[in-house]
């Protein structure tokens, strides 16, 4: 669909002319994720409140247009990319305010295009910040985004996924009307408390913006740990690491529980002087935080703690007290040693403590590959099967894998009490897209040779990536940023995908928001099925 000048002028009339983006050279960066790009968006507009994006919805309804909300842009799984070339783009980076912080009733009220970042270094103003308090990417990522992916790392082991952490939301539905959910729900009082009777928040929470677009959230507060131990630890086999963190995660003992495989933990984290170590202002956060001493403690190792072994676990320990802490640890030390691990030198966990929101560098590997990963959370029971059979996948590509350069390894965390994250990646020798040059920062782009265009392997990643997706919808895994990637329909019993179906087509009847998204809004021959009512004969008039 080519740009309506009535259409562009309407959106002005809404936003402003500052606000309404249809230069082609910035539409096709926003066509984009850290993986692939899609459709592009006849334009992209920047509400500044939640009236505006009421507004905004109404015009859309009216006019056929589909509504695809963005937050920080940092998804690899399709979220925020169009599926259709009649739609426009949200950037709702401008609804950035801090609402209200109550340091009584214990909660903090933002709008949804507030990052991470920012909430926390305002709360840590009052020694406050939220149970679930960011992802790694909390530098760019948003509030919002996290809740629409649901999201997971920062206070995850301890208090599970975002979605623990809020009290209440303001979502705009397709019909341009404002829900109050959960604490947001009641006509008078304080939004102190989530549930209240029904509570429908659970519905924007990792709907990843199919069935509303969130205005404004309320996140519950703790206050922040006095004290935190950090401990790194390694495991000559996976079946050993893995079962030493579910016994950490069963038993509370961390506030933050995450491994690397030796090879995926030494290029990326440990290799050349790219890596975080020796990298000046990477220690320099580490002197900020914990100490010059702690500083030198780190270049002194050097790439000395890069893991020796098959995996490397490392956990964040939190208390009210250093007799908490440490008993804690010992705890955790025992756990260690009864499957098999030995303590190592905590340099990583301090670095990532030092700075839990560092620059996106990570979005491409250590030489300027291509990155991508694909992730589940399956129970406990299921960690090693899991793994297994992904291995056995690599092995039998692994002569492609070789031929092509591609790499792969694991990532893995804790979420709450119940289960873990497997997280495998893939990198190869490809072309970087536009949203990886603006968000990595220049010095690590520019110390990498750029590589060319490279269809092949990227086909081949593509394909044994699918291949991981049957793998965890076989498990039966959870996954977060669900996108448009994931095959949530396929893992849905009948009669829980109809009432998602009616649910949506109650809350966005014209099919406004994100449509593919959740498979929702498909037929069954994976093609995008006709709004509920057409507006072909009403482009001309957007009005």
């Amino acid at each position: 669909m080519k740009h309506d000048p009535a259409l562009i002028t309407t959106l002005t009339q809404v936003v402003g002319e500052a606000n309404v983006i249809t230069d082609d050279a910035e539409l096709a960066y926003y066509s984009q994720d850290i993986y692939r790009a899609m459709a592009q968006a006849v334009a992209v507009v920047r509400p500044g409140s939640v009236d505006e994006i009421c507004e905004l919805v109404k015009l859309a309804a009216s006019t056929g247009l589909a509504i695809v909300p963005r937050g920080g842009g940092m998804s690899y799984t399709d979220s925020y990319l169009h599926a259709t070339d009649h739609g426009i783009t949200l950037d709702l980076k401008r609804l950035d305010r801090i609402i209200e912080i109550s340091c009584e009733d214990m909660y903090v009220t933002v709008e949804s295009g507030c990052t991470w970042k920012k909430l926390n270094d305002e709360l840590a103003r009052y020694n406050l910040r939220p149970p679930y308090w960011g992802p790694l990417s909390g530098l760019h990522a948003t509030v919002g985004g996290a809740l629409s992916q649901n999201s997971v790392f920062w206070g995850g082991t301890a208090h599970g996924s975002a979605a623990e952490s809020v009290m209440g939301m303001d979502v705009v539905l397709g019909d341009g009307s404002i829900l109050g959910s959960g604490a947001h729900s009641k006509q008078n009082g304080k939004p102190f408390m989530r549930n209240d009777g029904p509570d429908l928040t659970g519905l924007f929470i990792g709907d990843s913006g199919a069935l509303g677009i969130k205005g404004v959230v309320t996140l519950k507060l703790l206050p922040k740990p006095g004290f935190v131990r950090y401990a790194s630890f390694s495991f000559e086999h996976d079946q050993q690491a893995c079962a030493a963190m579910s016994e950490i995660a069963r038993q509370r003992l961390a506030s933050e529980c995450y491994a690397f495989d030796a090879g995926y933990s030494n290029r990326r984290i440990f290799s050349s002087n790219k890596g975080l170590v020796g990298d000046i202002k990477t220690l320099a956060s580490v002197a900020k935080k914990s100490g010059v001493l702690e500083a030198i403690k780190i270049a002194l190792a050097g790439r000395r703690f890069a893991s020796k072994a098959g995996w490397g676990v490392h956990v964040n320990i939190e208390g009210r007290s250093r007799r908490e802490v440490d008993d804690a640890f010992q705890a955790v030390l025992g756990i260690v040693k009864q499957h098999h691990g030995w303590e190592e030198p905590n340099s990583l966990p301090k670095i990532i403590g030092a700075t839990p929101f560092p620059p996106a560098n990570s979005m491409i590997g250590p030489n300027g590959e291509r990155w991508v990963p694909i992730h589940g959370q399956v129970a406990h029971s299921q960690v090693i099967d899991t793994i297994n059979k992904i291995k056995a996948l690599h092995n039998d590509n692994r002569g492609v894998m070789d031929e092509m350069k591609i790499t792969t390894g694991f990532l893995l965390t804790t979420v709450g009490s119940g289960g873990l994250l497997i997280e495998p990646v893939f990198l190869w020798p490809d072309e970087i897209y536009e949203v990886h040059r603006r968000h990595v920062e220049p010095e690590f782009l520019n110390a990498n040779q750029p590589h060319g265009p490279n269809e092949p392997a990227r086909q081949e990643v593509a394909r044994m990536r699918d291949g991981i997706r049957d793998i965890f919808l076989e498990q039966g895994a959870v996954h977060f940023q669900i996108g448009k990637y994931y095959p949530y329909r396929q893992g849905r019993k009948a009669l829980s995908w109809e009432m998602l179906e009616r649910i949506k087509s109650l809350l966005d009847r014209d099919n406004v928001f994100n449509p593919g998204q959740l498979g929702l809004a498909v037929n069954n021959d994976g093609e995008l099925a006709a709004p509920a009512s057409s507006a072909s004969s009403r482009h001309e008039d957007p009005a």
